[in-house]
């Protein structure tokens, strides 16, 4: 039991796609407590989808009243939060959100991509924010709002992505720290300043966006009108946070070059630490922006396939009645787990349920399962799921590799690193060394880092990052990584002869 008037508590919180997760952790940065809530991602039309920023919200009051009304409770000092990337909210300026958030996946403002890179081109693009152009970041869905919905447009007081709404629901002015404002292809990543060319080419005045301010600086403590209602106590600090991939990154103890995070998730990502900023990446499908870590980038290769397809795998083909995302995971690391182990053969899977990975970047592309016989079993059609989810990363790993970022090994998190069998797999397909690190949350764990640093509890975030331990380590098997390499160019060579049918298939 922690003496509240000795030991300060320090609150991570995570607001994910699909949960929001809330974690406490002692000054020594041990495991209290945790809780998550999950909300629903709405799909109103073909291409939209969307998260209401009240629900996020409500769940993660939620999970603070829980979490206060622990013994520990009087003891919280400070909370930063992590976030995913991309979704913005229209907010009035009476704090009420004026429509849905647009996440990730949301994919409606193909034409305004296309048109800021008529006005701006895409290797300017690249140069100034670090991000490929896509509809996946914030300032072409920014646009959209202001073209098709011009009277939501002038009624909106500022565009927040869910790191300054959730500082605006705790009575504190909004802010954004570099690795959010960089997701919004809206930021000069060089001067930590939005990006006024950008902007203007948008349409979007830079007042209706949020102040940028450092990762891990204090924004200030929550009113007490505010705390009061949350069961929290009085005068706690509110830490700025950052992107949940660098914020993971940092929990996962990934702060040098060599090694980088595989986030294994609803989607997946794979995070590497750089201590420079490399042009040639996002020219090739992959961000590359401050890290929450002062001094350093991340590259971020990244999927949207990931812990859904096993999800609709258990789902639909094997008949399994529609659960809570953290129930499923464990479902889906049960059947894994049954999974025989076998050298690669059999079925191959295109995941692009939702399009391709970071580096094809190809948002019409459809999923394909090929090679089905007579003889497929069910553990064959689950294999080739776990290997095409990988191979598409293994693409995204390629391109590091050539960037010079030196990938040696790679430290997984997340709910798909429960599953041994799967981790072997990864490491077999992508030649590298795969360690389980021993954090469940590491996103919450990385806020907490920044809110203990902010304290002065710590000297420094490395002294933190190094303490973070790994579990089990997974080494290719010489055998099946030469067949899994051969059979990584049957996918490419798969991808691009279908490639033509993915457009004609997608209803719209």
């Amino acid at each position: 039991m922690l003496h509240p008037a000795r030991d300060p508590v320090l609150l991570g919180l995570d607001l994910g796609t699909s949960a929001c997760k809330l974690v406490a952790f002692d000054a020594d940065f041990t495991l209290l407590a945790q809780i998550s809530r999950a909300y629903p991602v709405h799909n109103p039309a073909p291409g939209r989808f969307e998260l209401d920023a009240d629900t996020v919200w409500q769940a993660a009051e939620d999970c603070l009243r829980k979490i206060a009304a622990a013994p520990f409770g009087p003891a919280i000092r400070a909370l930063s939060v992590s976030v995913q990337g991309e979704a913005i909210v229209p907010v009035d300026r009476n704090g009420r959100c004026l429509a849905r958030a647009p996440i990730s996946l949301d994919s409606r403002a193909g034409a305004e991509a296309r048109d800021l890179e008529s006005r701006l081109g895409a290797a300017s693009i690249h140069a100034a924010t670090g991000q490929p152009l896509s509809t996946i970041p914030s300032l072409p869905k920014l646009m959209w709002w202001r073209r098709n919905e011009p009277m939501l447009h002038e009624a909106t007081w500022k565009y927040l992505c869910f790191g300054e709404l959730a500082l605006l629901r705790l009575g504190l002015e909004p802010a954004i720290d570099v690795t959010m404002a960089a997701r919004t292809m809206a930021c000069a990543i060089s001067h930590g300043t939005w990006w006024r060319e950008g902007l203007d080419a948008a349409g979007i005045d830079v007042g209706r966006l949020a102040p940028i301010r450092p990762a891990g600086e204090v924004q200030g403590h929550i009113p007490d009108a505010i705390a009061r209602p949350l069961g929290l106590p009085e005068h706690v600090a509110v830490v700025q946070g950052g992107h949940d991939q660098p914020m993971g990154a940092l929990g996962g103890g990934v702060i040098d070059p060599g090694i980088a995070l595989y986030s294994i998730g609803t989607t997946e990502a794979i995070v590497a630490t750089l201590r420079e900023f490399r042009p040639t990446l996002p020219a090739q499908g992959i961000p590359c922006y401050p890290h929450v870590v002062p001094g350093c980038y991340v590259a971020l290769a990244g999927s949207q396939s990931g812990g859904r397809v096993l999800s609709w795998y258990r789902q639909i083909m094997a008949m399994e009645p529609r659960s809570e995302p953290g129930e499923d995971i464990d479902g889906v690391a049960a059947m894994v787990e049954e999974m025989e182990d076998a050298l690669p053969g059999g079925p191959m899977l295109l995941p692009h349920f939702a399009g391709t990975g970071s580096v094809l970047g190809d948002e019409s592309a459809s999923a394909a399962l090929l090679g089905l016989r007579f003889e497929t079993r069910r553990g064959d059609i689950l294999r080739a799921l776990l290997e095409g989810i990988t191979y598409e990363q293994a693409i995204g790993v390629d391109v590091l590799d050539a960037a010079g970022a030196g990938l040696s090994t790679l430290r997984a998190t997340g709910g798909g690193a429960r599953s041994p069998k799967w981790l072997q797999i990864k490491s077999d397909v992508l030649g590298r060394t795969v360690e389980h690190a021993l954090v469940e949350n590491a996103a919450c764990l990385g806020a907490a880092m920044l809110a203990g640093q902010a304290l002065g509890l710590c000297p420094s975030l490395r002294a933190l990052a190094d303490r973070v331990r790994v579990g089990d380590c997974y080494r290719a098997r010489p055998e099946h990584h030469s067949l899994h390499q051969r059979r990584l160019g049957l996918y490419r060579d798969l991808y691009e002869a279908l490639r033509p049918y993915s457009a004609r298939l997608r209803v719209h």
